[in-house]
């Protein structure tokens, strides 16, 4: 009788399809892909504007300095924040500049967290003091926090060769226009560049000649 029982168990345990074998694991889900690292350019503005403007600078040099805080910074305010223009920082640190590419390399890891304008803007303003020493970390703690000096840090030790390759680009297109002095203002419309400039150029003379490019 037993015997019969367990038999016709069995039978209804086929028929509705019951195992009583422990049921597979789910497969596990498959790793979250990990974001690629990338510098995000050094711009402002419009990215779609039908004029963009390029400029190559070094740290240490006394002419970029007088350009960014007297033309670029005004620039920025009157076309970018209106977004009739696209403006991006092309970085040419002259090998004869001791710490130029140093500061070239903090400013780009400080693009990956949103604080490269503020470390330009502080480099070129205390050009005098950080180019004497080198020491670009103590400048950076002056006006950003703690947690963000580590994060830039961290990028740099992390990211080491694409940095370099960062700055290598950046410079194998100034050569590549024959740039041979800094600051260099390259100003384009549709893709095609109407004029470029070695030396710095009055906010007035910059104006006129990005208000005769812009579309109307």
């Amino acid at each position: 009788m037993t015997t019969r029982i367990s038999f016709l168990l069995s039978l209804v345990m086929i028929a509705s399809g019951w195992s009583a074998q422990t049921p597979a694991k789910k497969a596990a889900a498959p790793a979250a892909s990990v974001k690629p690292f990338s510098i995000p350019p050094r711009a402002c503005g419009n990215k779609n504007a039908s004029v963009v403007v390029e400029v190559y600078t070094d740290f240490e040099c006394p002419h970029c300095r007088i350009y960014y805080m007297d033309t670029l910074k005004q620039m920025m305010k009157d076309y970018c924040t209106s977004g009739k223009i696209y403006f991006m920082h092309r970085e040419f640190p002259f090998a004869s500049h001791r710490f130029s590419r140093e500061a070239t390399r903090w400013v780009l890891a400080a693009a990956t967290i949103g604080k490269n304008e503020q470390l330009t803007e502080q480099l070129f303003a205390n050009q005098a003091v950080w180019s004497q020493t080198g020491n670009i970390e103590l400048l950076a703690a002056s006006f950003l926090s703690p947690a963000d000096v580590a994060k830039i840090k961290q990028v740099m030790a992390a990211h080491k060769d694409e940095i370099e390759a960062e700055i290598e680009l950046d410079l194998a297109e100034g050569r590549a226009i024959g740039l041979s002095e800094t600051p260099t203002t390259v100003i384009k419309r549709h893709g095609l560049a109407t004029s470029q400039t070695a030396g710095g150029i009055p906010y007035a003379r910059l104006k006129m000649a990005l208000d005769s490019l812009i579309d109307k």
